[in-house]
């Protein structure tokens, strides 16, 4: 119902923006400059110019939600349900939270948590990737029901490296979008093992995975000793991590043969890129003395960690459904 409603209001208040006017008219002077700015379209962008783009973004996100909604039953995809929305949240990137199957009743529930430059426009990428995960483990699962969260509910850095859309200094080399968005992960973590144990009687089998900057935001979330206990999740996943707060697996309060890291061929952020330090000492997951398994990946470069067919998404999938066993290392 919120979703349907955002829609509508997004429509109205984009069919309310009047059309731009002529941006450059001709100098009457006939002198250099030929043309001079429109009055009338500096008015416009002044008032229309950030709001338009804004509501854009919105209703792409909706889009993208509704699209998943629609694709229930295609290719086997179980019901979807949204735990949470709210697209005018955390600076502007938006809160959506979208489940494929029951998490409070699924035997393997996998949190997927999105890293930098993600936002309520683009997320549509990002719920593919979970649609994807649940794939892969449905069909290794023997049977026992599986449920994948895309959760994105954080203000997540804009840009990945120097000059990235624009900034000198890149905002996911910085700590404070992960403490800052840290106790929301956490909570939503903790509220998804009591709403299953509520309803199944048992806390079930969970895996968080991290891709990029959002590994830095489940290291903070679950670091031993900070804010929390324990750990958030039965496993950890993390693809492409440039560091999780921390210089071992056992800060995570997680053993290592629980804790899982990929690197693909090509994705420097784990492998000396500009994010690299996000790490006590500069230490990534897949270095050795972190202290976990290192799987094998067979695809390229930062985003590719979710190909279909790709052992890079089976693998994962076989951690979602505990068959550590089946986990191909490096």
């Amino acid at each position: 119902m919120v979703l349907a409603e955002t829609r509508a209001q997004t429509q109205l208040e984009l069919n309310a923006i009047p059309k731009p006017p002529q941006q450059y008219l001709p100098n009457p002077g006939g002198s250099y400059p030929a043309v001079v700015t429109n009055p009338a379209y500096r008015e416009w962008e002044e008032k229309y110019g950030d709001r338009k783009p804004e509501l854009e973004r919105i209703k792409r996100g909706i889009g993208a939600v509704e699209k998943r909604f629609d694709s229930t039953g295609r290719d086997g995809l179980p019901e979807a349900y949204l735990l949470g929305f709210d697209p005018r949240t955390n600076n502007g990137d938006g809160r959506i939270i979208v489940a494929n199957g029951n998490p409070d009743t699924a035997a393997h529930t996998a949190v997927y948590v999105p890293g930098t430059g993600t936002e309520i426009g683009d997320i549509g990428g990002d719920l593919e990737r979970a649609n994807g995960l649940w794939a892969a483990s449905h069909q290794q699962a023997k049977g026992a029901d599986v449920s994948t969260v895309m959760w994105f509910d954080y203000d997540a850095p804009r840009s990945a490296y120097p000059t990235d859309k624009g900034d000198a200094f890149p905002e996911a080399a910085r700590n404070q979008y992960a403490e800052q968005g840290a106790p929301t992960l956490h909570a939503f973590m903790e509220g998804t093992r009591a709403s299953h144990e509520a309803a199944s009687g048992s806390p079930g089998h969970t895996t968080i995975i991290g891709h990029s900057y959002g590994s830095t935001l489940i290291g903070e979330a679950t670091k031993a000793g900070r804010i929390f206990d324990g750990p958030i999740a039965d496993d950890i996943v993390v693809a492409g991590s440039p560091g999780m707060q921390v210089d071992r697996a056992a800060d995570l309060g997680i053993k290592g043969d629980h804790m899982w890291a990929m690197v693909a061929e090509e994705d420097n952020v784990p492998t000396g890129g500009s994010l690299v330090g996000l790490g006590d000492d500069w230490v990534v997951p897949t270095d050795p003395e972190f202290g976990g398994n290192v799987m094998k990946t067979d695809t390229i470069g930062h985003s590719g960690y979710w190909d279909d067919n790709s052992l890079s998404l089976n693998n994962q999938a076989k951690v979602i459904v505990g068959d550590y066993e089946g986990v191909i290392l490096e």
